[in-house]
């Protein structure tokens, strides 16, 4: 009688589950079940081998600890929401409407708070490396942007 031999390497190909941090398991006590995976990256979801997913009793029932599974995920969840809600917060309060104290030629001075301005392009990207005074912005904005005086007359 000649022994059936097992490979255990782990296939080279990209989208192979071993590959996506795919976790297996399977029961001698009840073969019919097959083998049961769950994503490390999704705990408590759990997948058969055609990629179906399965309850959580068939999980069990393999050796899956889905009690923990579940408060993993439910964790993971709860985090996700405060991150959103974080992200949310902080947009909220660092993005204020610019007040444009002058606009001209493409270019325009707004005023960020605090006393300080900054000269920008018509992308809204400050030209200047740091926010400066009123004065020195309005400087920097006349030397981008000068006045047209239409009064000069060409005969000078």
């Amino acid at each position: 009688m000649m022994e059936k031999k097992l490979d255990f390497s782990i296939p080279e190909r990209d989208d192979h589950p071993a590959n996506l941090g795919m976790s297996w398991k399977g029961s001698n006590l009840a073969p019919e079940v097959g083998r049961v995976g769950m994503l490390k990256s999704e705990p408590g979801f759990y997948y058969d081998q055609q990629g179906n997913q399965v309850s959580e009793a068939v999980a069990r029932l393999v050796g899956f600890d889905v009690e923990a599974n579940a408060r993993i995920r439910f964790l993971k969840e709860r985090k996700a929401q405060f991150d959103r809600e974080l992200e949310e917060e902080l947009r909220r309060t660092t993005q204020r409407e610019a007040v444009v104290v002058a606009e001209r030629g493409g270019y325009a001075v707004v005023e960020i708070g605090a006393g300080y301005f900054n000269t920008v392009d018509l992308d809204g990207k400050p030209i200047n490396a740091r926010p400066v005074t009123h004065e020195a912005a309005m400087r920097l904005f006349g030397m981008l942007a000068p006045e047209e005086n239409p009064d000069v007359s060409e005969d000078a």
